[in-house]
């Protein structure tokens, strides 16, 4: 009985502990813990992307088996055993968080680091990056072929893994915020 427990989630609790540690600290000190997430969206994006590099080194989270025409994308990985070219979804998840991570910090109106941002519309940061992973990662878990937890299934094109799930909810709280940080500006 694997359940919630499973590893796939491990880079997600991790998050969740974070953000609730990070919570109760900031309301210790006084501080807003909305101006923390906007300061720590940009780094932990690019946590993830280096993490990735990580899992793709060790021969974790291998994708579905590359197309016929497509072969020169696909990288055997030794561990499976198999000869199989799948695809590697470590490495587009690493770039793809990299990506975000640039554009993130490079748009005046999401930077963390732009003082307009940080002072009267905080959130825009943090909510612009739960939005854009959550994105990474449901395009991500699509190709996709270790196992990912308990599925609930959609249809014959859509299914919601643990990991998806928690994506997915961090999108609709991304979402709330970038609206919120919004409100704040009218």
């Amino acid at each position: 009985m694997l359940g919630w427990s499973h590893p796939a989630l491990s880079s997600s609790g991790g998050l969740i502990g974070g953000i609730c540690g990070g919570i109760v600290v900031t309301r210790w000190i006084g501080i807003r813990p909305i101006f923390i997430a906007d300061l720590f969206a940009v780094p932990i994006l690019v946590a993830f992307a280096v993490g990735r590099i990580g899992c793709f080194l060790n021969g974790d989270d291998y994708g579905i088996p590359v197309g016929a025409g497509t072969h020169f994308l696909g990288v055997v990985f030794p561990s499976l055993a198999d000869g199989v070219s799948r695809h590697p979804v470590q490495i587009y998840e690493s770039v793809a968080c990299l990506v975000a991570a640039i554009t993130i910090s490079g748009i005046p109106y999401l930077s963390p680091l732009s003082e307009s941002t940080i002072y009267r519309h905080p959130g825009r940061a943090a909510g612009a990056a739960m939005v854009c992973y959550g994105l990474i990662r449901c395009f991500i878990e699509g190709i996709r072929a270790d196992w990912r937890g308990p599925i609930l299934s959609l249809g014959s094109h859509m299914s919601v893994t643990p990991p998806r799930l928690v994506v997915l909810l961090g999108m609709i709280i991304g979402i709330y915020v970038l609206v919120g940080s919004r409100r704040a500006r009218e």
